[in-house]
């Protein structure tokens, strides 16, 4: 009887255990049931393991100590990702292109193998192409001298990757690597490329444009017959691209920071009831909003995987709000670090990797920014081509990047504090972390980047900017760089000095004695400028010249007052109907005519006007923020 009894307790608590562990499944199958819970990587910018070997070569190291990414971990951190991302909820990872640094085969090929070890523990995974990724110039720095590589073209790029997007598209626009999936029963994926890999006539590596969106009328007529058939269809359009449709950095980058064809764009998304998006390429953490009148557009970018945060988005629709929250990289597996690493830093890197990565890209600032001055183009402006001349300018602008910000740091050198207390400038701010100008500059940069910046006319590396400003004027004095380069050859001693002093003690500078009408004469695409205005204001608003470039967008105009004193002013926001109206005037007249630019106006301008928005995020939350969920087709 009593074995009997005590059969039956034990089958009741088996049958009681088995009861709790299919419900505890169920429970879970529940919790792990939203297939809109995506995860969104951008920018990995791969750089393989067969590119570089064990070995810091000389080739290589000078891509590490001149890279703004952790370039030498970009696959380490890609893998680890992929590990994190096979262990989560997330059933599906998106990667809103650069999958690879310069396009190598070697490097696809590696993205390619994690992919497939994702979805061979039931992840799904899609890819979009950009910029870095297709017909680029692929190098290996094995060995003691660089060599090409093998690359690939936007035929192979679609067949390494096919089952990651392209093997199962219901549609693939025949111009570009555009196409379409089903990505779960709500949403469907349209790919949206207008990256530009078309190769210059005889190159196999070389792609005219190739950081430029290349949106055409075709591929937006192709994109709105996707959109009319996810109407028809009743699903909900998810669409991503590697270039921002909308600008996140503000006006002053112009054009540079969003899709061509913007207004078009725009009006098709509209068209098409589309609710957000997600975009890469300028490596920042950040969600703009659209007005479309009947609802918001939103566009999420995500930030580069190896860069600043080591960002990673994470969108969650759970039928009523669209959650989108952001996580970090914090670590790398032991496994991946590649073996050219010392002793230190490798330990550095498993002991904490965002700080690594921070501390990295504050070392590597100046010299990126040094490669990014294209000190030629600068100078040929100017009609100035010799290479002396432009190593000695890219020499001294290299070492002012590179100048300590503190005394206690220059070993009785020269210092950004030391030049302000030459001219009498005794509030220079103490700030902990960055020790020269170019990390200086890099917490403006890096702040942007990581999302919700909140960078005030009072924080104090505003002050230190402002001062670097103006002893950037007194370097070229000291150095008389342009009088070298035949730019202000005819500035005396005196007036450069006057000019410095002037800024340090006013922060402005007297337009024609300090010379700036003089650089303006020696620009031959601006010297005809001189000639084009008039004495009335009206007219000069009428006349007003736009001067491309990176800042496109800005609007030059220059007025004659009295003889040659010219009144400097920008405006960044033209209104048909206020016209200049609106001009942020950083330039003052004083009672004798004399115009004088305001340098301190010129940093104010990066929290208004051309600015704004750059500094200090006044949109929608950059990292974590919740919309309401899209109803297919409710829209209208």
């Amino acid at each position: 009887m009593k074995n009997r009894l005590s059969k039956v307790i034990v089958i009741g608590l088996l049958a009681v255990l088995v009861l709790c562990f299919v419900a505890c499944n169920k429970n879970n199958d529940k919790e792990k049931a939203n297939p809109n819970n995506i995860t969104v990587f951008s920018d990995i910018h791969i750089l393989a393991s067969e590119q570089y070997g064990n070995t810091a070569t000389p080739g290589l190291q000078r891509i590490l100590s001149s890279n703004e990414k952790a370039i030498g971990l970009t696959e380490a951190i890609f893998r680890t990702a992929i590990d994190d991302f096979i262990a989560s909820d997330s059933p599906i990872l998106i990667i809103t292109g650069d999958l690879t640094d310069d396009g190598a085969k070697v490097a696809h090929q590696a993205v390619a193998r994690e992919l497939a070890r994702a979805e061979a523990a039931g992840k799904r995974c899609y890819v979009i192409n950009g910029n870095h990724d297709i017909n680029n110039r692929a190098t290996s720095y094995v060995g003691e001298t660089t060599t090409d590589i093998d690359n690939v073209s936007p035929e192979l790029f679609a067949q390494i990757y096919a089952d990651f997007g392209f093997s199962e598209a219901i549609a693939r626009d025949e111009n570009s690597l555009s196409y379409v999936a089903e990505l779960t029963d709500k949403y469907r994926l349209i790919a949206f490329d207008c990256a530009k890999y078309d190769l210059e006539p005889g190159t196999d590596r070389s792609v005219s444009g190739r950081h430029d969106p290349h949106v055409t009328s075709e591929l937006l007529e192709w994109l709105e017959e996707q959109l009319d058939q996810c109407f028809f269809d009743n699903k909900e359009p998810f669409l991503i691209s590697h270039f921002p449709i909308l600008s996140h950095v503000g006006p002053l980058f112009g054009s540079a920071s969003h899709v061509n064809m913007q207004e078009d764009t725009l009006g098709t998304l509209r068209g098409g009831n589309v609710s957000f998006s997600f975009c890469g390429h300028v490596h920042q953490q950040d969600i703009a909003t659209y007005d479309f009148g009947n609802r918001n557009y939103y566009e999420i970018e995500t930030g580069c995987l190896s860069y600043t945060t080591l960002p990673i988005r994470h969108f969650v629709d759970d039928g009523t709000t669209v959650k989108i929250t952001t996580s970090k990289q914090s670590y790398v597996n032991a496994d991946y670090v590649p073996a050219f690493y010392s002793t230190e830093e490798r330990a550095a890197i498993l002991a904490d990797l965002p700080a690594y990565v921070w501390e990295y890209e504050n070392g590597n600032f100046a010299k990126y920014m040094y490669g990014k001055l294209y000190m030629d183009n600068i100078l040929a402006l100017f009609g100035i081509t010799d290479e002396n001349m432009i190593e000695d300018a890219e020499e001294i602008v290299y070492d002012f990047y590179n100048m300590p910000l503190y005394e206690k740091d220059a070993n009785g050198g020269r210092c950004l504090e030391g030049i302000c207390k030459k001219y009498g400038a005794t509030d220079f701010p103490v700030v902990d972390g960055a020790k020269t100008v170019g990390e200086m500059l890099a917490f403006f940069i890096k702040n942007n980047f990581a999302g919700d910046e909140n960078v005030t006319p009072d924080t104090p590396q505003v002050k230190q900017l402002t001062y670097a400003l103006y002893a950037a004027a007194d370097r070229f004095k000291e150095t008389k760089i342009l009088s070298r380069l035949g730019i202000l050859s005819e500035m005396t001693e005196d007036d450069a000095a006057k000019l410095v002093a002037d800024l340090f003690s006013t922060g402005k500078a007297e337009i024609v004695k300090s010379g700036i009408l003089d650089i303006i004469k020696k620009i031959p695409k601006l010297s005809g400028l001189l000639d084009t205005f008039r004495m009335n204001k009206a007219t000069a608003e009428q006349n007003a010249i736009t001067i491309r470039g990176i800042l496109e967008n800005i609007n030059y105009f220059l007025q004659n007052v009295k003889d040659d004193r010219i009144q400097i002013a920008i405006d960044s926001f033209y209104d048909e109907e206020k016209g200049f109206g609106n001009v942020l005037d950083f330039s003052e007249l004083d009672e004798n005519g004399k115009a004088y630019l305001n340098f301190k106006g010129i940093i104010g301008c990066l929290f208004k006007g051309v600015g704004k928005g750059l500094l200090q995020d006044e949109g929608a939350p950059d990292n974590n923020f919740e919309f309401p969920s899209p109803k297919c087709n409710a829209h209208e």
